[in-house]
Protein backbone atom coordinates (compact mmCIF):
# COMPACT_ATOMS: atom_id res chain seq x y z
CA UNK A 1 0.00 0.00 0.00
CA UNK A 2 2.87 2.23 -0.51
CA UNK A 3 3.37 2.35 -3.69
CA UNK A 4 1.08 2.92 -7.11
CA UNK A 5 1.55 1.54 -10.20
CA UNK A 6 -0.07 3.03 -13.38
CA UNK A 7 0.19 2.51 -17.15
CA UNK A 8 1.28 5.31 -19.59
CA UNK A 9 2.21 5.28 -23.36
CA UNK A 10 2.37 0.80 -23.23
CA UNK A 11 4.79 1.15 -20.51
CA UNK A 12 4.33 0.61 -16.10
CA UNK A 13 5.70 3.08 -13.81
CA UNK A 14 5.52 3.20 -10.19
CA UNK A 15 5.67 6.09 -7.99
CA UNK A 16 5.26 6.42 -4.06
CA UNK A 17 2.20 7.36 -2.63
CA UNK A 18 3.95 8.69 0.74
CA UNK A 19 7.29 11.00 0.04
CA UNK A 20 9.82 11.11 2.75
CA UNK A 21 10.28 15.22 3.80
CA UNK A 22 13.89 16.94 2.79
CA UNK A 23 16.37 15.83 0.76
CA UNK A 24 15.42 12.02 1.13
CA UNK A 25 12.30 12.75 -0.72
CA UNK A 26 13.54 14.23 -3.58
CA UNK A 27 13.81 11.36 -5.85
CA UNK A 28 10.20 9.93 -4.50
CA UNK A 29 8.65 13.26 -6.14
CA UNK A 30 9.20 11.52 -9.32
CA UNK A 31 7.62 7.92 -11.36
CA UNK A 32 10.11 5.56 -12.12
CA UNK A 33 9.66 3.85 -15.58
CA UNK A 34 10.13 0.28 -14.94
CA UNK A 35 9.36 -1.24 -18.51
CA UNK A 36 10.25 0.40 -22.10
CA UNK A 37 8.79 -2.03 -24.46
CA UNK A 38 7.74 -0.20 -27.96
CA UNK A 39 4.42 -2.16 -27.67
CA UNK A 40 1.93 -2.52 -25.38
CA UNK A 41 2.71 -3.69 -21.22
CA UNK A 42 -0.77 -3.81 -19.52
CA UNK A 43 -2.87 -5.63 -17.50
CA UNK A 44 -1.42 -5.74 -14.13
CA UNK A 45 -1.68 -6.58 -11.09
CA UNK A 46 1.02 -6.95 -7.70
CA UNK A 47 2.62 -9.76 -6.26
CA UNK A 48 1.28 -11.03 -2.91
CA UNK A 49 4.58 -9.20 -1.37
CA UNK A 50 4.46 -6.47 -3.59
CA UNK A 51 7.97 -6.76 -4.84
CA UNK A 52 7.08 -8.28 -8.30
CA UNK A 53 4.43 -6.50 -11.00
CA UNK A 54 2.51 -9.55 -13.06
CA UNK A 55 1.79 -7.68 -16.89
CA UNK A 56 0.68 -8.82 -19.80
CA UNK A 57 2.59 -7.99 -22.89
CA UNK A 58 2.91 -8.49 -26.86
CA UNK A 59 7.04 -8.22 -26.43
CA UNK A 60 7.09 -11.62 -28.18
CA UNK A 61 4.36 -10.69 -30.85
CA UNK A 62 2.35 -12.33 -29.19
CA UNK A 63 0.48 -11.38 -26.16
CA UNK A 64 1.92 -13.21 -23.04
CA UNK A 65 2.14 -13.04 -19.05
CA UNK A 66 5.89 -11.10 -17.54
CA UNK A 67 7.00 -10.02 -14.70
CA UNK A 68 9.14 -7.02 -13.15
CA UNK A 69 10.24 -6.50 -9.94
CA UNK A 70 9.43 -2.93 -8.36
CA UNK A 71 13.20 -2.78 -7.27
CA UNK A 72 15.34 -3.30 -10.45
CA UNK A 73 12.90 -3.46 -13.29
CA UNK A 74 14.04 -6.99 -14.87
CA UNK A 75 11.70 -9.13 -16.22
CA UNK A 76 11.27 -12.40 -17.34
CA UNK A 77 8.44 -14.25 -19.07
CA UNK A 78 5.93 -16.00 -16.93
CA UNK A 79 3.70 -17.69 -20.30
CA UNK A 80 4.02 -17.61 -23.40
CA UNK A 81 3.11 -19.22 -26.32
CA UNK A 82 1.22 -18.87 -29.86
CA UNK A 83 -1.63 -17.58 -28.66
CA UNK A 84 -2.91 -14.61 -27.03
CA UNK A 85 -3.30 -14.15 -23.54
CA UNK A 86 -6.17 -11.59 -21.78
CA UNK A 87 -7.77 -10.40 -18.51
CA UNK A 88 -4.80 -11.75 -15.71
CA UNK A 89 -5.96 -12.51 -12.28
CA UNK A 90 -4.19 -13.00 -9.34
CA UNK A 91 -5.39 -15.92 -6.76
CA UNK A 92 -5.32 -15.18 -3.32
CA UNK A 93 -2.87 -16.80 -1.41
CA UNK A 94 -0.39 -14.93 -4.90
CA UNK A 95 0.54 -18.61 -5.88
CA UNK A 96 -1.24 -18.46 -9.07
CA UNK A 97 -2.19 -16.10 -12.14
CA UNK A 98 -5.92 -16.95 -13.48
CA UNK A 99 -5.69 -15.80 -17.31
CA UNK A 100 -8.16 -16.32 -20.53
CA UNK A 101 -5.92 -17.84 -23.70
CA UNK A 102 -7.40 -17.67 -26.99
CA UNK A 103 -7.73 -19.90 -29.80
CA UNK A 104 -10.24 -23.00 -30.53
CA UNK A 105 -8.25 -25.06 -27.72
CA UNK A 106 -8.47 -21.93 -25.62
CA UNK A 107 -10.27 -21.02 -22.44
CA UNK A 108 -9.61 -20.47 -18.24
CA UNK A 109 -5.85 -21.57 -17.57
CA UNK A 110 -3.71 -21.01 -14.17
CA UNK A 111 -0.29 -20.78 -13.83
CA UNK A 112 1.71 -21.84 -11.02
CA UNK A 113 3.86 -18.60 -10.48
CA UNK A 114 6.79 -21.13 -8.91
CA UNK A 115 6.87 -24.22 -10.80
CA UNK A 116 6.09 -22.52 -14.35
CA UNK A 117 3.36 -25.16 -14.96
CA UNK A 118 0.16 -24.05 -16.26
CA UNK A 119 -3.47 -26.04 -16.57
CA UNK A 120 -6.50 -25.10 -18.75
CA UNK A 121 -9.15 -25.21 -15.86
CA UNK A 122 -12.45 -24.85 -18.38
CA UNK A 123 -12.28 -25.06 -22.36
CA UNK A 124 -13.91 -22.04 -23.72
CA UNK A 125 -12.60 -21.59 -27.51
CA UNK A 126 -12.82 -17.84 -28.45
CA UNK A 127 -10.84 -14.54 -28.85
CA UNK A 128 -12.07 -13.88 -25.34
CA UNK A 129 -12.79 -10.47 -26.31
CA UNK A 130 -15.39 -7.88 -27.36
CA UNK A 131 -18.06 -10.80 -25.73
CA UNK A 132 -16.80 -13.26 -27.66
CA UNK A 133 -15.77 -16.10 -25.42
CA UNK A 134 -14.54 -15.83 -22.01
CA UNK A 135 -14.89 -12.89 -19.88
CA UNK A 136 -14.51 -11.74 -16.56
CA UNK A 137 -13.84 -13.48 -13.66
CA UNK A 138 -12.58 -14.02 -9.87
CA UNK A 139 -10.52 -16.35 -7.59
CA UNK A 140 -13.12 -17.20 -4.44
CA UNK A 141 -11.49 -16.10 -1.44
CA UNK A 142 -10.06 -19.29 -0.34
CA UNK A 143 -8.95 -19.73 -3.82
CA UNK A 144 -10.69 -23.26 -4.44
CA UNK A 145 -13.08 -21.60 -6.86
CA UNK A 146 -13.49 -19.80 -9.78
CA UNK A 147 -16.42 -17.47 -11.08
CA UNK A 148 -16.51 -16.43 -14.78
CA UNK A 149 -19.00 -15.49 -17.32
CA UNK A 150 -19.08 -16.91 -20.88
CA UNK A 151 -20.93 -16.11 -24.09
CA UNK A 152 -22.40 -19.34 -25.22
CA UNK A 153 -23.46 -20.59 -28.64
CA UNK A 154 -27.00 -18.90 -28.50
CA UNK A 155 -24.64 -16.15 -27.69
CA UNK A 156 -26.48 -16.13 -24.14
CA UNK A 157 -24.15 -14.84 -21.93
CA UNK A 158 -24.39 -16.33 -18.32
CA UNK A 159 -22.09 -16.79 -14.91
CA UNK A 160 -20.77 -20.16 -14.65
CA UNK A 161 -18.30 -21.55 -11.46
CA UNK A 162 -15.70 -24.09 -11.69
CA UNK A 163 -13.47 -26.01 -9.28
CA UNK A 164 -9.70 -24.27 -9.18
CA UNK A 165 -8.84 -27.89 -10.31
CA UNK A 166 -10.79 -28.50 -13.30
CA UNK A 167 -13.80 -30.39 -13.84
CA UNK A 168 -17.22 -29.70 -14.93
CA UNK A 169 -18.36 -25.87 -14.67
CA UNK A 170 -21.92 -25.03 -13.38
CA UNK A 171 -24.08 -22.33 -14.40
CA UNK A 172 -25.29 -19.93 -11.93
CA UNK A 173 -27.00 -17.92 -13.84
CA UNK A 174 -30.07 -18.83 -16.18
CA UNK A 175 -31.15 -15.15 -17.53
CA UNK A 176 -30.25 -13.63 -20.55
CA UNK A 177 -29.19 -10.35 -18.74
CA UNK A 178 -25.72 -9.60 -19.53
CA UNK A 179 -24.16 -10.72 -16.24
CA UNK A 180 -20.67 -9.46 -15.75
CA UNK A 181 -17.96 -8.70 -13.43
CA UNK A 182 -18.34 -11.55 -10.53
CA UNK A 183 -17.35 -10.80 -7.34
CA UNK A 184 -17.08 -13.41 -4.45
CA UNK A 185 -18.41 -12.21 -1.21
CA UNK A 186 -15.97 -12.24 1.67
CA UNK A 187 -17.08 -15.75 2.95
CA UNK A 188 -17.65 -16.97 -0.44
CA UNK A 189 -21.33 -18.11 0.45
CA UNK A 190 -22.30 -15.53 -2.44
CA UNK A 191 -21.25 -14.43 -5.87
CA UNK A 192 -22.14 -10.74 -6.54
CA UNK A 193 -22.76 -9.29 -10.39
CA UNK A 194 -23.60 -6.51 -12.63
CA UNK A 195 -26.59 -7.52 -14.66
CA UNK A 196 -30.01 -6.21 -15.84
CA UNK A 197 -32.42 -8.54 -15.42
CA UNK A 198 -34.74 -6.55 -13.19
CA UNK A 199 -33.08 -3.35 -13.89
CA UNK A 200 -29.47 -2.47 -14.22
CA UNK A 201 -27.62 -3.15 -10.97
CA UNK A 202 -25.53 -5.55 -8.91
CA UNK A 203 -27.10 -8.21 -7.64
CA UNK A 204 -26.66 -10.97 -5.05
CA UNK A 205 -26.47 -14.48 -5.98
CA UNK A 206 -26.30 -17.14 -2.49
CA UNK A 207 -24.15 -20.04 -3.30
CA UNK A 208 -25.08 -21.76 0.01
Amino acid sequence: GKTIAFGLKGDIWTIAITKPSGVAGRGAKFAKQLTRWAGDDSDFSWSKDSKKIYFVSDRNFNYGIFEVEAATGKTRTVWSEERDVTNIRLSPDGKKLGFWVTGAEGGLFAVDLKSGKSKRIVHVPGPQWRGYGGGSFDWSPDGRWLAYTRVEDNRARNVWIVSAKGGAAEKVTRLNAFPSQPTWGPGGQYLFCYSSRSGSGIYAIPLK
